[in-house]
């Protein structure tokens, strides 16, 4: 069981540090500051240059059509019509990139370049305010409560036919006018779990 008094002895002798030794706990302070800032910068780097190889791509795979509806209109369901072939590109539709989510696919499913890709996926995220109610037809808007959704349309690329589509709800919200977290997982979900034609090793 965690113990509150743990926290509290770490934060009185890190206080009692900066008394004791103000110089040194200062260094270590502009070090620790400095560490995650030159992490993140090496991070940003790495993910540019992953991203590079998809620049002169990226117009041709948002000229699919149909497209996502536009917010607070669901993506209906549709299940699988055919297999996913090869590798896997997701790309944000608002933001007209590679989503973060790309990188968190399988290494065998995520395309590191336009000549890997065997299907495109298009994605939209969007914060939804909850409803409330005892049923769907007497739901109504709860004021200040908003949850994440994730819209997916799923295509073939060589014949730019649609493979599969899910609006996917996130958790609900931590509090108050705090949207919940995006469902990332459960995304990530659909899509490894929709049937692949994976590519040979």
């Amino acid at each position: 069981m965690f113990d509150p008094s743990i926290v509290r002895y770490g934060l009185a002798h890190l206080l009692g540090s900066a008394v004791r030794r103000p110089l040194e706990f200062f260094c270590f302070v502009v070090f620790f500051f400095l560490f995650c800032a030159g992490a993140g910068l090496v991070g940003c780097i790495i993910r540019a240059r992953a991203l590079a190889p998809f620049k002169e791509a990226l117009p041709s795979y948002f000229e699919l059509v149909p497209g996502l509806p536009p917010d607070g209109v669901d993506q209906p369901t549709a299940k699988p019509g055919k297999w996913a072939k090869g590798k896997m590109v997701v790309v944000n539709v608002e933001k007209r990139g590679i989503d973060d989510l790309h990188f968190d696919l399988p290494g065998d499913l995520s395309a590191s370049k336009p000549d890997e890709v065997g299907t495109v996926v298009l994605l939209r995220w969007e914060e939804r305010q909850m409803l409330k109610g005892p049923n769907a037809l007497l739901a109504r808007p709860e004021p200040g409560m908003y949850c994440m959704v994730g819209k997916v349309k799923v295509f073939d690329w060589e014949s730019k036919s649609e493979i599969a589509s899910a609006t996917i709800y996130g958790d609900p919200p931590p509090g108050y006018k705090i949207p919940g977290p995006k469902p990332k997982t459960q995304v990530l979900k659909y899509l490894t779990d929709l049937p692949h034609a994976r590519p040979a090793p």
